[in-house]
């Protein structure tokens, strides 16, 4: 901060007590950009505090979603789809494997979504 004050020889002489008065307006405003200073510094380490608080928030919660996602994951994989996509194929020809994934919206093996891969691994069962 840069403030330019303008004193004429003849305002010092006819007021000693304006040198005092700059000076102390000076010490003020070095006070107050010291003082602006050590609260943006100490704000900017809240906010950091603050990320990082989240941050972990954010990965435990995610680890949680992992942990149920795992127990409720199905017992079949799309391997296990497609081998017996291939088998109901095989004996009742891909009509049927086509209609079954039709069934849940599907348009191919490669289409179903995890959730899904009991349901329609059972359906396909039932076809052969």
């Amino acid at each position: 901060m840069r403030i330019n004050i303008t004193i004429t020889q003849e305002d010092i002489l006819n007021n000693l007590d304006i040198i005092t008065g700059i000076r102390e307006l000076a010490i003020r405003i070095k006070d107050a950009n010291e003082s602006y200073k050590e609260v943006k510094k100490n704000s900017f380490e809240l906010e950091n505090e603050k990320n990082k608080t989240e941050s972990n928030d954010k990965k435990s919660d995610s680890n949680e979603h992992e942990k149920v996602k795992t127990q409720e994951s199905s017992q079949y994989t799309i391997d296990d789809i497609r081998a017996i996509a291939v088998n109901v194929a095989k004996n009742k020809g891909s009509k049927a494997v086509r209609n079954a994934l039709n069934s849940f919206g599907f348009n191919k093996v490669s289409d179903i979504t995890e959730d899904k891969f009991d349901s329609v691994y059972k359906l396909l069962e039932e076809e052969l």
